[in-house]
């Protein structure tokens, strides 16, 4: 593979020059090709508007669940362990059928007790709820408390402080709800959030570390902004953010995000304002607002698609949103604590996108991975295809499709591509409906990062009539919190291995400089992945570039 002899070839020139090689990730990409469909899943209805797979990462026996509702509206699930669905598409026990199959199943991991909290809102229209453990669910049920019907979605937040979880809905008479899960009981029954703030549309949340709370926001029926924040025991009375000036029309989901590095809570929402679309923002430190919706830029015309995710490796926020200029197109700010990044199109991206969803950070690769349909156009048949491009903490790659993917055809329905991080495999899966409604999936991973150096030289120790020819390795560690140790080997067999704590350095006595020595490095992790090798050539007693 040309990619392997340039490597192997830049690896050898380090001898030569002196320089460093840069971490390689060869092997990564995407699997399988084409996406396939999730073992035993059968064709959906997506006459309904934005049906999809969501997904949610166990981190205690790392698997990834899957849920969905199948052509009967009956929430379904499967579950892949890093290789293969070991669970096919079945039914969640005891689950009935929705009324509809554009009602979302959101789902949290809840790592104080290791188990999926499952949510939606049955056909009679109350919250239910469902625990996975690892190996079986919970018999569906209605949250206690929760008679009042509710209005579209339950969603929930792990509450790390008090190691619960922290739901909130809206019911029918367009209440904001609220329920608190211990384990495996209702510790605090379904009430209302006091105040009088009636709910427009969903509630988001998202879990405050630096504050250890739960900021939950929504649009109001004067459509406006509004939030509470839980501190484990009560909320806040609810209260709006003032709108950024002009004539609010309307406003459309109001999306909190937790920034740890400045520890505040960024809120972006769309306003309406004098017939333009503004990308709008707010900044919660605690309880206190340090910046009241302000445009991120006034020259935008977005679209209801707008999300941020936290990228650890800049300690930045980046958000993303569909602009309505041309055909859409996708277009990103970053948020460095202080101000934000002049927007700009993710490259390819212009005139031909359609249903962003929130990009996935990659810890192990320390880069945002964003999918969404894109390629295509409305004026022809609104054709778009599973479209992704990734982000290196500079730069994002030029939008290319998922390979293999099928254009989906937009016609009375679609359906959101869906991520979530795999931190043991160090892979995002990506999860949609395509275009015959069959639940699919596609796995980008990225090798275990190499080293950052492997060089190598020759001396020879000489006592008397004997000589010892040595040929001497040595190399820089990775930074990669995912590398347990690295594995040496020599014409491919190993001679040494070393953890994370070194030495990183090996010298290999007698050799015979008639002999051609090919020497590899490769990283390992903890689950068992290997980096791709590093190569360094002896020939004739000294090192040479790679063939």
């Amino acid at each position: 593979m040309l990619y392997k002899k340039i490597a192997k070839i830049f690896s050898a020139l380090t001898f030569l020059f002196g320089c460093c090689s840069l971490p390689l990730n060869l092997s990564a990409g995407w699997s399988p090709i084409p996406p396939a469909p999730i073992t035993g899943a059968a064709a959906v209805n997506v006459t309904d508007f934005f049906p999809t797979v969501l997904t949610t990462y166990n981190s205690s026996n790392h698997t990834i669940v899957a849920t969905w509702l199948d052509v009967n509206f009956i929430p379904t699930y499967a579950v892949w362990n890093g290789t293969s669905w070991i669970v096919p598409a079945t039914n969640i026990p005891g689950a009935a059928a929705l009324n509809s199959n554009s009602i979302p199943i959101y789902s949290t991991y809840d790592p104080a007790h290791n188990t999926i909290v499952t949510t939606w809102t049955d056909a009679n229209s109350h919250p239910t709820y469902t625990i996975w453990n690892g190996s079986t669910w919970t018999t569906p049920t209605v949250i206690p408390g929760g008679s009042t019907s509710s209005y579209y979605s339950v969603y929930t937040t792990y509450d790390a402080a008090n190691q619960t979880i922290v739901a909130v809905w809206g019911d029918q008479s367009s209440n904001p709800m609220s329920a608190v899960l211990t384990g495996y009981d209702w510790t605090i029954s379904a009430a209302m959030i006091p105040g009088g703030i009636f709910v427009e549309t969903v509630i988001l949340s998202t879990y405050d570390a630096g504050s250890q709370t739960v900021v939950a926001t929504w649009v109001n029926s004067d459509v406006v902004p509004t939030y509470a924040i839980w501190n484990g025991s009560s909320w806040s009375v609810p209260a709006t953010l003032i709108p950024n000036g002009g004539t609010l029309t309307s406003v459309l989901t109001v999306t909190p995000t937790y920034d740890p590095a400045t520890q505040t809570v960024i809120v972006t929402w769309i306003e309406s304002v004098d017939a333009s679309n503004i990308p709008t923002y707010a900044v919660l430190q605690g309880t206190t607002w340090q910046v009241v919706a302000t445009a991120i830029s006034n020259t935008a015309n977005a679209d209801a698609m707008f999300f941020s995710t936290y990228d650890a490796g800049d300690q930045t926020v980046m958000t993303t949103w569909l602009d309505e200029a041309g055909e859409g197109t996708l277009m990103y700010s970053i948020w460095n604590g202080t101000f934000w990044s002049t927007p700009a199109p993710i490259p390819g991206s212009v005139d031909n996108s359609y249903l962003l969803l929130q990009p996935v950070y990659d810890q192990g690769n320390k880069t945002i991975l964003a999918t969404w349909f894109g390629l295509g156009n409305f004026i022809s048949g609104e054709t778009f295809t599973p479209a992704y491009a990734i982000w290196d903490g500079a730069s994002w790659t030029t939008a290319a499709a998922i390979p293999g993917a099928s254009p989906f055809i937009f016609e009375s329905g679609a359906s959101f591509l869906y991520e979530t991080y795999d931190g043991f495999n160090q892979s995002v899966m990506v999860t949609w409906l395509d275009t015959n409604g069959v639940p699919t999936y596609a796995v980008y991973t990225n090798a275990l990062a190499t080293a950052n150096s492997f060089t190598g030289y020759a001396c020879t120790n000489r006592f008397l009539t004997q000589s010892d020819l040595i040929y001497n390795l040595e190399w820089t560690p990775s930074s990669s919190s995912f590398v347990t140790g690295y594995v040496l080997s020599r014409n491919g067999v190993p001679i040494y291995s070393t953890s994370t704590s070194g030495p990183f350095f090996y010298a290999d006595h007698n050799r015979n400089k008639k002999v051609t020595d090919v020497y590899t490095l490769v990283s390992q992790g903890s689950n068992g992945l290997e980096s791709e090798p590093l190569t360094v050539v002896f020939s004739r007693g000294k090192p040479v570039i790679a063939r």
